[in-house]
């Protein structure tokens, strides 16, 4: 009778082993969170523009885990293709780290296109995937042009100038001058809203080249970006293109050129 009663313990103890047994197998195929695709970069580019976009994966079997892998394969949503868009790379896989950089180059007509990334995440024989969708808007975007001058005795290689808007920077460039010579620089503005803006534009802005005068290689000046008595976005990137073209010089030398006997007006210096 105890060997019986010993022997249905048995049993009963091991069924309810196997039991409790099974929710912690279920746990451990579940063990990892949802797979994301979270996409970073500029919600404007200019027609026929390329810019650079951020894809981060995060989430599934390869989360935190060393010989975890990552892929993904990127395309572009358009409402008319008229152009050369293009996502580069389209896809990567097999790779350790889940970050990658994409350049998106936009169509030649203005509208609303997608960028969208399917993003997997691969451990062993466990893999899971998920979609982000990215709008982006694809405009005309503003032309800012300003013409440098070096007119100092030494050649110059890079040089960068930088273009602001309200403060804030929105573009920049490099240059590379002979001694006496000029070039005009030009950027394109997509990040705009319709309103005033005062525009500035700097040569070395952080002082690695020269330690010239910050007036002497800064111009500001303020202008209307969108409608106001029905004039154009485009009409202000002629606008400043002419006032840029013909009154903006660059002093890229270490100090401000003294004004020659009888030279005009226009060299005094501003207070």
């Amino acid at each position: 009778m105890k060997a019986k009663t010993f022997s249905m313990f048995a049993i009963f103890s091991l069924m309810a082993v196997m039991l409790l047994a099974l929710p912690a197998v279920e746990s451990d195929a579940q063990s990892y969170s949802a797979v994301s695709v979270l996409i970073a970069g500029p919600e404007t580019i200019g027609v026929n523009g390329t810019l650079e976009y951020t894809i981060n994966l995060v989430g599934g079997p390869a989360e935190g885990i060393v010989n975890g892998l990552w892929e993904y394969e990127a395309s572009l949503e358009l409402e008319n293709e008229t152009g050369s868009a293009a996502v580069s790379p389209e896809k990567l896989g097999n790779s350790t780290v889940n970050l990658f950089k994409v350049n998106v180059t936009a169509p030649a007509l203005e509208q609303t296109m997608t960028l969208v990334v399917t993003g997997h995440s691969i451990y062993g024989n466990d893999s899971a995937e998920a979609t982000g969708r990215y709008e982006i808007r694809v405009i005309k975007p503003v032309v800012l042009r300003a013409r440098v001058s070096n007119n100092g005795k030494v050649a110059v290689s890079d040089v960068p100038v930088a273009f602001y808007a309200g403060g804030e920077e929105i573009a920049r460039t490099t240059t590379s001058l002979e001694p006496g010579e000029s070039k005009v620089v030009e950027v394109n503005w997509t990040g705009f809203q319709s309103g005033e803006y005062t525009v500035e534009v700097r040569i070395d802005p952080e002082g690695k080249f020269f330690n010239s005068n910050v007036e002497a290689s800064t111009l500001s000046e303020q202008y209307y970006v969108g409608e106001k008595s029905n004039i154009m976005v485009w009409i202000f990137g002629i606008i400043l293109l002419a006032v840029g073209f013909l009154t903006f010089t660059m002093v890229m030398n270490a100090r401000r050129p003294q004004r020659p006997t009888g030279a005009p007006a226009k060299w005094r210096k501003k207070k």
